[in-house]
């Protein structure tokens, strides 16, 4: 179904501004990630990074594939096939990052619900990123196969499959929309119980159980923040393809999905920045009340893009040792209680921490 003239340079221009935000987050936090020694050793951090490398991959090139790509609606008989096969294969494989969401929410249940040991995340870890990996190029791989057997390619189609799009791409995104939430709400539902059980016993462990009752806290709120972007990204764009491709929809109407899946789809690595500054950002809320929002928001911003000076890095390494003494010794397992006991110990049961 054409498009206008209108509706055509608007389905171009739009997606190039979301996938250039996007890109740009995500590449915020592969740099704040690859800056700290401390980061790259924290389980949650490469999550961060190896989601955010996904999302590089495919979204980079969206964003540049309209530069050298003939239009699918001007097929003259050069289409370029390698090309148009590479960017089947990128525009599939972006299922990784959905993918990359489920480990994450498996991750938080494991730390927060299972009170996992840095150590048996660790061996753990490397699955977490095999399983959204492998399972973005095996999908990717098929919409490549399946096109080629179809003929698409010589025909200029570059840019899905029906039968991958309904079949093992969208229904793929449900399931894994549904395992988010059901993790993220035994998340949550394991914070709120302990801390109704720790109301009972208030007067008997207020001082010992608060550090570890915050942290826990920190964890799953921000294990629910991760949610968010899932959501607005994912639902409507699920929500836009199956209207397009399965609906009985106005040429208007397709346009309008297509609009809204070109501006929620490639926004979630700007999401993801959000939440991933999200707790440095309210740590300097804390310490800076008379700050203006604009003066903190610019303060996170330059942590988070690392223009920071030796003396800045030298009082925040100092700030976050402090700070991890305070909160790491509170979540210890021993005997049933946490104690201050083995605070550096491999083995200690993991929570997350609030970004320095």
């Amino acid at each position: 179904m054409a498009h206008t003239p209108a509706q055509a340079m608007t389905l171009f221009i739009f997606p190039k501004i979301t996938f250039s935000i996007s890109l740009i987050a995500s590449l915020f936090m592969i740099i704040d990630i690859l800056r700290s020694s401390k980061k790259l050793a924290s389980s949650y951090h490469r999550i961060i990074f190896g989601m955010s490398v996904c999302l590089i991959l495919a979204f980079a090139w969206n964003l540049v594939d309209f530069w050298f790509m003939p239009s699918e609606n001007e097929n003259n008989g050069n289409i370029n096939i390698p090309l148009c096969m590479m960017r089947r294969f990128f525009v599939i494989f972006d299922i990784s990052v959905v993918m990359y969401n489920v480990t994450l929410s498996i991750y938080y249940f494991l730390v927060v619900k299972c009170n996992w040991s840095r150590a048996r995340v660790c061996k753990l870890e490397p699955w977490l990123h095999i399983f959204p990996i492998g399972w973005g190029v095996m999908i990717a791989t098929i919409a490549v196969i399946l096109a080629e057997v179809d003929g698409e390619f010589e025909l200029g189609f570059c840019f899905g499959h029906s039968r991958v799009g309904g079949y093992v791409y969208v229904i793929p995104i449900w399931i894994a929309i549904t395992a988010v939430t059901v993790l993220n709400l035994i998340v949550y539902w394991t914070v709120r119980k302990q801390e109704t059980r720790n109301e009972r016993y208030h007067s008997f462990c207020q001082d010992e159980e608060r550090p570890r009752r915050k942290l826990s806290r920190q964890a799953a709120i921000q294990g629910v923040l991760y949610v968010f972007p899932f959501y607005i990204t994912w639902i409507p764009w699920t929500i836009c393809f199956f209207s397009i491709f399965y609906g009985n929809l106005t040429p208007n109407g397709v346009f309008a999905a297509w609009l809204c899946m070109v501006i929620t789809g490639p926004l979630q690595g700007f999401f993801n920045l959000l939440v991933y500054i999200a707790p440095r950002y309210l740590k300097y809320r804390k310490d800076r009340p008379e700050s203006s929002f604009l003066q903190v928001i610019g303060q996170t911003l330059r942590r988070t893009l690392c223009f920071r000076n030796v003396h800045q890095d030298s009082d925040d390494q100092h700030s976050s040792e402090s700070d991890d003494k305070s909160e790491d010794g509170s979540h210890i397992e021993h005997g049933g209680r946490r104690t201050l006991a083995s605070a550096t110990n491999s083995t200690e049961p993991l929570l997350v921490q609030v970004d320095d």
